[in-house]
């Protein structure tokens, strides 16, 4: 790739991503997809081409990270790499944070102004989804089968080269990992069926939670833990 200074292999030249006008461009196997305020941009995760793609409001779509191989590489832009992303979700600082699983298991931190990618939690992660409160000082994670990961620091992260600003080891979980249920409950009792898709409510500062497998929608406070169910029966419609 002259024109961006990146050697491919072969197997990666055929995975590279296709940019330009909606008309023009080409997604593979899309996953997670978050908004920023800030610039009203559109990230999407194109799973098969190990990227984060930006789509613009004037519609024009870039490859803002990864380089189209399957690794775990901090760097700017397409010199960076991903392995096993899914999900992501941007704080209001315009930074964007990244789940990896399928062994790679990681948090990664894209900084949306200038490219850089970090890596901010390193193992355990390897769960569908994740999500941030708004001023990027709080990141939950669905982790194994069963639990769900909460992570905080006292501000927002920050990245610079070979400098970011990690968050702290794992502050608790919710659920047991291994045991299936849809209990309610403080985070030692609470007990959760699968954990899917993850998401902050603004007003409440809770965590929203859908259980794949639990058939339910669970609210969990983000200071305690607690898990309270507040929707679905935990039977699946016919």
């Amino acid at each position: 790739d002259v024109e961006r200074g990146v050697f491919r292999s072969k197997a990666e030249c055929l995975r590279v991503c296709i940019d330009g006008p909606i008309a023009l461009s080409r997604f593979t196997n899309l996953a997670g997809v978050s908004g920023h305020e800030g610039t009203s941009a559109l990230f999407v995760v194109d799973l098969s081409h190990y990227a984060i793609r930006k789509i613009a409001t004037d519609k024009s779509i870039t490859t803002v990270a990864g380089t189209g191989g399957s690794a775990t590489t901090n760097g700017v832009g397409v010199l960076s790499a991903f392995k096993g992303l899914f999900d992501i979700a941007c704080d209001d600082q315009g930074f964007l944070f990244i789940s990896e699983r399928g062994g790679a298991n990681n948090i990664r931190l894209l900084d949306t102004t200038t490219g850089l990618v970090t890596t901010l939690v390193s193992g355990g992660i390897v769960g569908n989804s994740l999500t941030v409160n708004p001023a990027g000082t709080a990141v939950f994670a669905a982790i194994g089968t069963y639990q769900i990961a909460a992570y905080f620091t006292q501000a927002p992260v920050t990245a610079t080269p070979g400098n970011p600003t990690a968050l702290p080891a794992l502050s608790f979980t919710v659920g047991l990992n291994g045991t299936d249920g849809a209990a309610s409950g403080t985070r030692g009792v609470a007990r959760l069926s699968q954990p899917f898709m993850l998401d902050i409510d603004a007003t409440t500062d809770e965590l929203v939670v859908t259980h794949y497998t639990g058939h339910q929608v669970s609210r969990i406070r983000t200071v305690s833990g607690r898990n309270n169910k507040f929707a679905g029966s935990g039977t699946p419609a016919v």
